[in-house]
């Protein structure tokens, strides 16, 4: 499985687009699979494409359909027809087509004499697709992140108390709003008029846009999601934060700042983010896996194929990055910007681990004065020039700049 090119630096991925190329300000097109043929003439056979997941993992009930093919095209969702869905642009038609049951579903395009079928399989919104069972308890936090309580899901006593039951798998209905960045560095919900504070941003193409961001939230695979652009400016390229930490998994967890991220928008990124690809909610990297997938469904479902997606994100979430390329390829990112990767735990995690007490031996002993001469013990760099942060004198290595203290000491 192709894995997408690790990008070195965030700024070659930011960079500034030719003047020369577009910018649209909805989902941009995309060409038909490499290799897909048609036979000429009025009754051509056509060709269905799901854009937004694979067949056999669509969620929620929906899925972003392409039917290629040059003739008049009547297409059926389980036999009724839903050919009002669907849009033609050059030579296909794309249309969103709802109201999928769980379980199997057929689409089916038909041109002429020719009929072409294809499978999908749709799951709950609040999954699981691939992951197994869903963890209990689980903790809502959909008050506290503007969603409003969770939606009763059962009489059963399990889970969270609200209005008319219990909510176990705290799903809430999706938000939309408009913010605007203020001259301050803030984002404030956008009023009826344009605000004397409102900030400005020059796209890569040379636009300058009000600063103003549409944004979703709402709740996929049992975790909070959000997806934000600017409302005049998205370049169609997009990024997917991805967030560390480290914890156990019985809570629904918060959307953290990157979501919206101002450097970012104000280049035209779309930005992708859930709490459920946040280690610091849960550090299952099959249920992160399969929740990022859910989340880019939702956004080509409403915006169309991005041109590309970045991953970004340290530490936990520059580990995702590896898995989900590793796992999914290029479904999720197309390039990936890893920040404070996890060290390789046999070449470095074992000096790190030693380096501390092995530095209390050797400044306790005048055989080991000498800085220099400290890597032929503790495998690491050493200088007798480098300022030491401890003692404010010449002399220090790796492990006091960067592991000292990490363990207690006296």
């Amino acid at each position: 499985m192709k894995a997408p090119v690790i990008l070195a630096m965030l700024a070659s991925c930011l960079a500034a687009t030719p003047a020369s190329a577009s910018t649209p300000t909805s989902a941009p097109a995309v060409t038909p699979a490499s290799g897909t043929t048609r036979p000429a003439g009025d009754d051509a056979r056509p060709v269905l494409e799901v854009l937004s997941s694979r067949p056999d993992q669509v969620s929620g009930g929906d899925a972003l359909i392409r039917v290629h093919g040059d003739t008049k095209v009547r297409v059926l969702r389980n036999g009724e027809d839903v050919t009002a869905a669907f849009a033609r642009t050059g030579t296909s038609r794309t249309g969103l087509v709802t109201g999928l049951r769980i379980g199997e579903n057929t689409i089916t395009a038909v041109a002429g004499r020719h009929r072409t079928s294809i499978r999908l399989r749709n799951h709950p919104i609040e999954g699981p697709i691939f992951s197994g069972p869903h963890q209990y308890p689980f903790l809502c936090k959909t008050e506290r992140s503007g969603l409003g309580p969770p939606v009763a899901d059962n009489q059963d006593g399990q889970g969270m108390r609200v209005e008319g039951g219990w909510s176990k798998d705290c799903f809430a209905p999706t938000v939309t709003d408009r913010l605007y960045r203020s001259t301050d560095g803030t984002f404030k919900p956008m009023p009826a008029e344009r605000p004397a504070d409102m900030a400005t941003t020059t796209l890569p193409d040379g636009r300058t846009v009000d600063f103003v961001v549409k944004r979703e939230r709402g709740v996929i695979n049992r975790f909070l999601y959000s997806i934000a652009m600017l409302e005049d400016g998205w370049t169609g390229r997009a990024i997917y934060r991805f967030d560390g930490g480290v914890a156990i998994g019985h809570d629904q967890g918060t959307i953290g700042g990157g979501a919206l991220d101002a450097y970012q928008l104000g280049q035209g990124y779309a930005i992708m983010y859930s709490s459920g690809t946040r280690t610091s909610t849960h550090y299952n990297l099959i249920l992160g896996g399969e929740t990022a997938l859910m989340v880019k469904e939702r956004f080509i479902e409403r915006y169309g194929p991005p041109l590309y997606t970045v991953g970004v994100g340290a530490s936990g979430g520059a580990i995702q990055q590896y898995i989900y390329a590793q796992n999914h390829g290029t479904r999720i990112i197309d390039a990936a910007i890893p920040q404070y990767s996890y060290p390789d735990m046999v070449t470095q995690t074992i000096h790190v681990g030693d380096c501390e007490l092995l530095e209390r031996y050797m400044d306790a002993r005048p055989r080991w004065a000498k800085w220099d001469d400290r890597t032929a013990l503790i495998g690491m760099n050493a200088s007798d020039t480098v300022a030491n942060p401890y003692t404010g004198e010449p002399g220090s290595d790796e492990c006091v700049n960067g592991w000292r203290g990490l363990t207690p000491s006296p």
